[in-house]
């Protein structure tokens, strides 16, 4: 068989996206070693005086030389930036200025303690948040880095050297490090080092010397550095080759951390691929637990995990499905050490009892610290003492109501009684509650019914039998009621969740424009969370306050400013995170495909839970997609007037030139012919050529009132002046006015006797009737009439102009009211604006104007003007 070395689709995407974005962002060089001291702010010293010859513009933005004399000598001719002063607790502390380096905006910059904590009130918690900022504004970085920092070796280093470890840096962002520079240094050098006081000051080296620099310490971490760093360069060499997929099956309790850990380093060492799943059980958290396992997840995606999400009745069971679907080769998990019913009954077991394809790694109890005992799991309550109470109260009215039956219904009915009452009220209260409901019944019913003398005291074997039988019917019945109520609670908190997307989805396909869409938005966020929103949209570069903003919450200039910053960063800033978190707000970025669109606010009193935070990003997204429909929409109408526009400008222009060339001329030919000296005796020749200049004159001021017209027709300024008017007195100024205009017109009028007084603007009614009747003249051959007739109906009155010219072409019928078009085979004079301002003038007279072509020859044209009762 034929092994497949294709790449996996997904990971191929990821990366692509990855070779995209380092191709946008700065390079970022770690100079690593296993503990303070080996030389590695003095080794990105040295590199970075060497690219200063090489003319690189080099910046120090941050170094701690220790009192160091040769790490402060290097630092002579470099360029060092002004940190920034940060008061914390009265006392005056000073960090990185962030925004001095951007505004500086050098090739490369130094940033000494890669994994350092920032003073409180910083706008980052930690030193590398602040170099991420630095390298998405695609600028390189230099940094130092011991290997105890390592999230992933934190637990190793802790159990092997005894020292806590508390600044510490996730693994996936050493991942991002384009290349890592190993500084290396033996132990017993470097213990000779620190006693000569070239790493910390005497008294401090001495302390050092005893504890964390002890030489069977170093050595380790030597060798802990030296692997990290073989295993960094065999991932990127054999980047192309078959990686393994490591699930790793994470909770709500302490232990994921270290489980975590532990997968990391399977993870690194096998050059693989991590994901961590959490099954959504029916079990009630705790607000504690909420808490934990958000930590969790939150440390999982530090370390650079997929998350996967389930919600299967069983871990097991989601374990197993995901593993088919993603490939999994190893599964991490967490093996019970407490007694055997759990320990038979635990994840761990039940995927060892099931056949699969991939290799389970178990890791003991013992390997984990700070588990939770089976106990406190057992007695762990999620209900508070009023319902405790309601119980009770309801246990002992059974128990009283039974005291009153028994001596007529018999004990064994009382039993019956109360397998139903256990039964039944099972539906109604939490698991730890339903234990005390399994229990006291039982025991109310021992106390009460199976024996006569009211003692505690079970007489008879089938009474044994009996209560045995109710009690595990009674455990069996409220447990199953009990899984039944929790699942229809999590499937109407998913129908909710999807009734809610749902509705958004709708009103936001049904909003067309920006602005609504905002809105709509923020008025369901609102809704949603109970809590003041805002969202923010983009505006040349910049999140724009003034004139794109939705919601009930006002940011001041401070809240505008972090909104900004999460616009260019593109992650989530504000109150409840580790950037800016003193913020009033939450921010996070709304991501479209190519582009952040703009940022939503939230005013938030506590921290969202997983599935309120993953509720808010999908409807985020869903806005986020909405609003860049319609920007690239508006973007199109844009660009399709922009390409009208220019088209209407190259049309007016072609038909100006010719139209307009051919009165000019013959006003300039029979003036021309007018100063010639044989004309000046003849009077019939002049008047002649006087009529020429007059006819042109007019069918010139005919084409450039046409122009204006429509201009103020588009424009909004043609207002209709309306009044009673003789239908038949328009015809008549019409064809007085054509007679003016084109000598040798013909015109045939058919008037009804009793014309019907209609209501219309007369001047503009004139306007529409004439280009009408002048057009039909121009397409005529001449010696042709063309014929109008009125006619009176009932609602409305027609003018009906037809001519004997040589027809309409049927694919210029649909397009001849538009502006500007000319028939092809058209040869007269003409703009093309005057029967599409004559429609405009019919239209907003509340009619219509048709054309269509006659039976034998010609066209005809038809304007239908409704009549207003007076």
């Amino acid at each position: 068989m034929i092994k497949d070395t294709r790449l996996d689709p997904d990971e191929l995407l990821r990366k692509i996206q990855k070779e995209e974005q380092k191709e946008i962002s700065g390079r970022l060089k770690v100079f690593f070693g296993m503990v303070a001291g080996v030389g590695k702010t003095y080794a990105m010293l040295n590199a970075a005086r060497g690219l200063k010859k090489e003319g690189v513009d080099v910046v120090v933005g941050y170094i701690e030389t220790h009192g160091r004399k040769e790490t402060e000598e290097l630092l002579e001719g470099l360029e060092i930036l002004p940190r920034k002063k940060i008061e914390h607790r009265e006392i005056e502390f000073e960090e990185m200025d962030i925004d001095s380096i951007l505004r500086r905006k050098p090739e490369v910059v130094l940033v000494d303690e890669f994994a350092h904590t920032n003073i409180p009130g910083s706008r980052h918690v930690k030193r590398y948040q602040d170099v991420i900022e630095i390298l998405n504004h695609s600028i390189n970085v230099f940094t130092t880095l011991n290997v105890q920092h390592l999230e992933s070796q934190v637990e190793s280093v802790e159990k092997n050297t005894s020292v806590k470890i508390r600044e510490t840096i996730p693994d996936s962002i050493l991942d991002m490090a384009d290349e890592i520079v190993l500084i290396d240094l033996s132990p017993d050098d470097l213990r000779k080092r620190l006693q000569e006081g070239k790493v910390y000051v005497p008294e401090k080296a001495n302390l050092a010397g005893d504890y964390f620099f002890k030489k069977e310490n170093l050595t380790f971490l030597r060798e802990t550095a030296l692997n990290y760093t073989a295993r960094h360069v065999n991932v990127a060499l054999d980047s192309e080759k078959f990686r393994e997929k490591i699930l790793v099956s994470i909770g709500s309790n302490p232990n994921s951390y270290s489980l975590l850990r532990y997968a990391k380093r399977l993870a690194y060492e096998r050059n693989g691929e991590l994901f961590a799943i959490y099954n959504q059980t029916r079990e009630n958290l705790t607000k504690e637990n909420l808490s934990q396992l958000e930590k969790n997840l939150s440390f999982a995606r530090e370390l650079g995990c997929e998350i996967l999400y389930a919600a299967d009745e069983d871990t097991a069971e989601a374990i197993l499905r995901i593993s088919g679907q993603k490939s999994i080769t190893r599964v991490v998990i967490e093996k019970s050490d407490t007694n055997w019913w759990w320990r038979w009954n635990s994840t761990a077991s039940k995927l060892a009892r099931i056949p699969s394809n991939f290799e389970l790694c178990l890791v003991p109890y013992s390997f984990i610290s700070g588990e939770e005992s089976v106990l406190n799991r057992f007695l762990r309550t999620s209900s508070g003492g009023k319902q405790y109470l309601t119980s009770l109260t309801l246990i002992l009215l059974a128990t009283c109501i039974s005291l009153f039956l028994e001596p007529i219904a018999g004990y064994w009915s009382i039993s019956l009684l109360y397998l139903f009452f256990v039964s039944g009220i099972g539906s109604f209260f939490p698991k730890d509650l339903r234990y005390l409901q399994d229990y006291c019944p039982e025991f109310s019913g021992i106390f009460y019914s199976f024996h006569p003398d009211i003692l505690f005291f079970i007489e008879k074997l089938e009474d044994v039998l009996m209560f045995g039988a109710f009690l595990f019917i009674s455990i069996i019945i409220g447990n199953v009621t009990s899984r039944l109520r929790q699942k229809e609670k999590v499937l109407v908190n998913r129908e909710l969740r999807l009734t809610t997307l749902y509705e958004l989805s709708k009103e936001l396909g049904h909003a067309r424009d920006v602005r609504r869409i905002s809105e709509i938005g923020a008025e369901y966020l609102g809704k949603v969370f109970q809590t003041e929103i805002v969202i923010l949209l983009e505006n040349q570069g910049n999140i724009d306050f003034n004139s794109s903003r939705a919601g009930n919450f006002f940011p001041d200039p401070k809240e505008t400013a972090v909104s900004n910053w999460v616009y260019k960063n593109k992650i989530p800033a504000g109150k409840f995170t580790d950037t800016l978190s003193l913020s009033l707000g939450t921010y996070f970025p709304m991501i479209a495909p190519g582009k952040v669109i703009g940022v939503i606010g939230v005013v938030l009193n506590e921290r969202l839970n997983l599935d309120q935070e993953n509720l808010l990003l999908t409807m985020g997204n869903q806005i986020a997609l909405a609003l860049e429909r319609e920007l690239l929409s508006e973007e199109t109408r844009t660009r399709y007037l922009a390409n009208q526009s220019e088209r209407l400008y190259t049309i007016i222009f072609n038909s100006l030139s010719h139209e307009l060339k051919t009165p000019l001329s013959s006003i300039r030919g029979a003036v021309t012919a007018l100063l010639e000296p044989e004309i000046e005796n003849s009077r019939e020749a002049r008047v002649e050529l006087l009529n020429e200049i007059n006819e042109s004159s007019m069918i010139l001021n005919l084409l450039l009132g046409n122009l204006l017209d429509m201009s103020r027709y588009e424009s909004g300024f043609l207002k209709l002046r309306m009044d009673w008017h003789d239908p038949s007195d328009l015809i008549h100024v019409v064809v007085r006015r054509l007679r003016q205009t084109v000598k040798n017109s013909r015109c045939v009028i058919h008037l009804p006797e009793n014309p019907v007084p209609t209501w219309m603007d007369f001047t503009l009614m004139e306007q529409a009737l004439f280009n009408v009747v002048f057009n039909a003249v121009q397409i005529s051959p001449e010696g042709t009439p063309v014929f109008i007739e009125l006619i009176c109906r009932k609602d409305k009155i027609q003018y009906i102009v037809e001519d004997e010219g040589p027809g309409i072409p049927k694919e210029d019928l649909e397009k001849i009211f538009e502006k500007f078009y000319r028939s092809k085979n058209r040869n007269h004079v003409g703009s093309g604006l005057g029967l599409s301002i004559s429609k405009s003038i019919v239209e907003t007279h509340g009619g219509t104007l048709t054309a269509e072509n006659r039976t034998i020859v010609g066209a005809r044209f038809c304007i239908e003007i409704p009549i207003k009762s007076s």
